[in-house]
């Protein structure tokens, strides 16, 4: 492993990220190029226009594509995004902005393929490498163990392929929710009050009064709004009598809600102090919601807003800090929730070997290109009695399931499973290590 700067036998922390951020944090310019693998089922393609990951499957269905990057890297200095992808035989080569680039091995084989970074350079220290990120399609069904999913009959996952990287499915999107009987709209309009567009927010309930509807967003690195005496915003009033609700979020169970009777027409700047509810943590802000509350029965309501401000006062100074202007056409305010399928390394756990698949086929061949996968990628492959593992018969042995075993308790455990004429002894996870993801080994227990 090669760099620019320098990396330590810990290596680079990674994890999975978005070419417009899931909190709606600028983009990087397009890509010039792109990149296409035959996997046989399906042909998996990196997006020229945006640098997102797409798979194209062999019935002609396509899995939407995110407008997320597949890779980034995240440094002291920023995040560098993708500028171009280019695949020349069995090199995938990934330019950053920045001057920082990333070069993989890439071997395909019948429903997959397997990447492994040969070559990382940077400019400047690496805190973070989004190795990879495939957007699922609405509706699918995820594979949570296998960091997969499934839609009319297709599959895919993103697996990793060596012991430090870490696969997961992960969401993003704004958050999005409304009562039974309630639906709502939430899109960029122009013009803005302030500037070139604001967001129209649109709401009907059913017969029942008291409806609600919400629409949000995270924020990308928590703010601290410490000293904030006010929330202020530009609001456009349909006069229907609902209650417009700006809530500030600190991701751990801390809210700051304020609200507006929409009892006017017209566009009007409102300043809030009052909060109902205020037990926010400001030093550490990670989410935005916009709110309905009291939605009149048997009707649809309509507002704009625009301009979103936190007025803070610090040590007798005001400082102002714009929460939300609505001009980021990438701002998963505009988007439903999304899940894509991450690969990730950490710092932590070291940069080599770095390693993940991609694998794509009919769900009824998902079993046969797993196996076929595990075999090229080099990963352990048990076949018990003969057999792969996730079809021997030995796996419908009986067994004896322990949890929060020890190490010490070994010889009781071996004498139980044998007085009880169990096949094998299986352990919950929380016996032997730590925590999901890199299953670091529980020192406490073993």
């Amino acid at each position: 492993m090669k760099t620019l700067a320098t990396i330590g036998a810990l290596g680079i922390l990674a994890c999975a990220a978005a070419f417009a951020s899931p909190e709606g944090g600028a983009g990087p310019a397009s890509p010039a190029a792109g990149a296409s693998f035959d996997l046989a089922a399906a042909t998996l393609s990196i997006e020229p226009a945006t640098g997102a990951a797409a798979l194209t499957f062999a019935d002609g269905a396509r899995w939407a594509v995110s407008g997320q990057p597949a890779f980034s890297l995240e440094t002291g200095e920023g995040t560098l995004w993708p500028e171009s992808a280019e695949l020349s035989g069995g090199t995938l080569a990934v330019r950053f902005s920045g001057g920082a680039r990333a070069e993989f091995e890439v071997a395909r084989g019948e429903g997959f393929a397997v990447l492994r970074l040969a070559r990382l350079q940077s400019p400047a220290a690496v805190q973070r490498f989004r190795l990879f990120q495939l957007a699922a399609p609405q509706g699918a069904r995820l594979f949570g163990t296998l960091n997969g999913a499934a839609r009319d009959g297709n599959f895919a996952a993103v697996a990793a392929a060596a012991p430090n990287v870490h696969a997961l499915h992960r969401t993003s999107g704004g958050a999005s929710a409304d009562r039974a009987g309630c639906r709502h709209e939430f899109v960029r309009v122009a013009p803005g009050k302030v500037g070139a567009h604001a967001a129209r927010f649109t709401a009907e309930c059913d017969a029942r009064p008291g409806g609600w509807s919400m629409r949000g967003r995270s924020i990308a690195a928590p703010l601290d709004l410490s000293g904030c005496r006010a929330l202020r915003a530009w609001v456009h009033g349909d006069g229907r009598g609902e209650a417009l609700k700006i809530q500030l979020y600190d991701g751990a169970g801390g809210y700051r809600d304020n609200y507006v009777a929409i009892d006017f027409h017209g566009w009007r700047q409102v300043t809030l102090t009052d909060c109902p509810i205020n037990s926010l943590r400001y030093d550490r802000v990670a989410a935005l919601n916009f709110y309905y509350n009291g939605l009149p029965a048997s009707t649809t309501v309509t507002c704009l807003v625009d301009h979103v401000e936190a007025l803070i006062e610090r040590d007798g100074a005001e400082e102002v800090v714009v929460l939300e202007d609505f001009e980021d056409e990438a701002s998963p305010l505009w988007f439903p929730p999304a899940t894509s399928l991450c690969a990730q390394i950490e710092k932590a756990h070291g940069i080599e070997p770095a390693a993940f698949g991609v694998l794509a086929c009919r769900e009824a061949d998902m079993l046969d290109v797993m196996e076929r996968f595990e075999a090229a990628a080099g990963l352990p492959s048990p076949r018990p009695g003969g057999v792969w593992n996730k079809r021997s018969p030995w796996v419908k042995r009986s067994y004896l399931f322990l949890t929060r075993f020890r190490e010490s308790q070994l010889d009781e455990a071996l004498a139980l499973a044998r007085r009880g004429g169990f096949h094998m002894i299986l352990l919950g996870q929380e016996s032997w290590c730590r925590s999901t993801g890199h299953y670091e080994v529980n020192r406490e227990h073993f």
